[in-house]
């Protein structure tokens, strides 16, 4: 390390200090508009700019845009219900899988683990990437450890067993993306079985 006079090494302290109390004053502005955007108030706010009449009453978490068939009949503000299905139907069911956080490849991958005994030190790796001088990499598309879940899943021809309408409800038979609580999209199934 090289010498440094004490009355430098201050000012390096000093000058550190405003360095990290500025970055700090970046995040926390950022967190908040991320906060902002996240709870709706932006988005709402646009909407409200954008339809006032009708947007005014209505005070909802989520909001989404659909393509749909018959858009000529409904209006802006209109809510849609359960109604518009039929029991018997087939139905997409798209949503959010659940996150596992960083995962090895046994979990992720389900692939196979070494031997545990008879002295064998390989038990739960990831296995060869690939070749030695050859190819001189790894192959794209190699299974290895990484953030497993958090994505936008699509389980199809799913059976729409019954419809509740008085608490807006669908009874659907099979398992659907994400966790207890979680936002799903229900669509018209693009694969019906005919």
């Amino acid at each position: 390390m090289r010498n440094v006079s004490k009355k430098k090494q201050k000012s390096y302290v000093f000058k550190y200090k405003k360095g990290a109390f500025f970055v700090a004053f970046l995040i926390i502005l950022i967190l908040i508009a991320i906060g902002l955007s996240k709870c709706g108030g932006v988005k709402d706010k646009i909407l409200y700019q954008q339809y006032p009449i009708k947007y005014e009453n209505i005070v909802e978490k989520y909001s989404k845009e659909f393509k749909l068939d018959n858009s000529s009949d409904l209006n802006v503000g209109d809510i849609l219900t359960v109604e518009q299905f039929e029991a018997g139907e087939t139905v997409d069911v798209t949503g959010t899988s659940k996150g596992h956080g960083f995962c090895g490849t046994i979990k992720r991958w389900g692939t196979h683990r070494g031997p545990m005994t008879h002295g064998s030190h390989y038990h739960r790796g990831p296995g060869s990437l690939g070749m030695a001088s050859d190819p001189s990499r790894v192959f794209k598309g190699k299974r290895l450890p990484g953030h497993y879940g958090v994505d936008t899943v699509t389980i199809q021809n799913l059976d729409l067993i019954k419809i509740d309408t008085d608490r807006n409800l669908l009874l659907v038979r099979g398992s659907i993306p994400g966790p207890k609580g979680g936002l799903v999209i229900v669509k018209n199934a693009v694969k019906a079985k005919a």
